[in-house]
C-alpha cells in the first residue's frame, strides 16, 4: 500500500497534516513527524508504511516512543497537551485510544 497525502488544513488550534493509509485517515504528529494516528487508535509508521502493533504493555496502556499512546494520538489531533493537563481514557478501557474516548482532564 502507498501512503497518500493530504494537504495542509489550517484549524483554529493548529495546522493538521493529514496522510490516508489503506482508505484510512491519519494525522501526523506535530513533533515526531514519521508517525501519525487514526481515529480509531493505530499508530502509522509512515517511513515504513506499517501500523505499529501493540507489543508494549506497561503501566495500564500502550506506551509508543517513551510516551503513551494516548497521549500521542490526542497530539496528533488536538496539539500538545498542557503541562497542568492529563488524557484519560473515558470507559477507562486503557488500550481503547480511539480519539472518541480518549479526554483532556
Amino acid at each position: 500500500m502507498q501512503i497518500s497525502r493530504k494537504q495542509q488544513t489550517m484549524t483554529s488550534k493548529k495546522e493538521i497534516n493529514k496522510v490516508f493509509f489503506n482508505q484510512v485517515e491519519y494525522c501526523v504528529h506535530p513533533k515526531l513527524k514519521s508517525f501519525a494516528a487514526s481515529k480509531i487508535g493505530q499508530i502509522l509508521d509512515i517511513k515504513k508504511e506499517t501500523i505499529i502493533l501493540r507489543d508494549r504493555f506497561e503501566d495500564g496502556c500502550w506506551n509508543f516512543k517513551s510516551m503513551r499512546s494516548c497521549d500521542f494520538i490526542y497530539e496528533c489531533w488536538n496539539g500538545s497537551i498542557p503541562k497542568n493537563k492529563n488524557v484519560t481514557n473515558i470507559n477507562n478501557i486503557k488500550i481503547d485510544n480511539r480519539i472518541s474516548n480518549i479526554k483532556l482532564v
